[in-house]
């Protein structure tokens, strides 16, 4: 069984606010105040999961959207050779024309806690949720090393 991934944490500020919208007093009105408690805890946990698919929007002008695949895949396939990792498929979109899917297996949580831990800004944990390396400008912190 899969555990959880751990609850997102938002500045006090940005938290009152998406509380103020998703539990204001017209949709407690309308749903009851159970009822828009579980909307607002649910959007914290779609937050804090990472996007099950990436889309790539092709210019159909200068490229084919199969050129394009066939390249992105490569590329792809090249990526996660390096870090051991099954490739991901990356297939046309089933109904948009110019777009393609890279279809993901995350998110992970059967990771082992370990003591040093590595604090990184936003952008970088973003980054990280969808698979990318940490690089050192993206570290705000760390354990110092013995």
């Amino acid at each position: 069984m899969q555990r959880p991934l751990p609850p997102l944490r938002l500045k006090q500020e940005v938290e009152q606010y998406l509380k103020e919208i998703y539990c204001n007093q017209q949709i407690v009105e309308q749903l009851g105040k159970e009822c828009s408690d579980t909307r607002f805890t649910d959007l914290l946990s779609k937050l804090s999961t990472p996007p099950c698919n990436t889309v790539a929007r092709v210019n159909t002008l200068h490229y084919t959207r199969e050129d394009v695949r066939q390249q992105l895949q490569q590329v792809v396939a090249e990526q996660y050779q390096q870090k051991c990792y099954d490739c991901p498929v990356v297939e046309p979109h089933p109904v948009l024309g110019d777009t393609l899917v890279i279809l993901s297996d995350g998110p992970n949580v059967d990771m082992q806690r370990h003591d040093k831990e590595v604090i990184v800004s936003a952008l970088c944990g973003n980054a990280v949720l969808r698979g990318a390396d940490v690089f050192i400008p993206g570290i705000m912190a760390a354990h110092p090393c013995k």
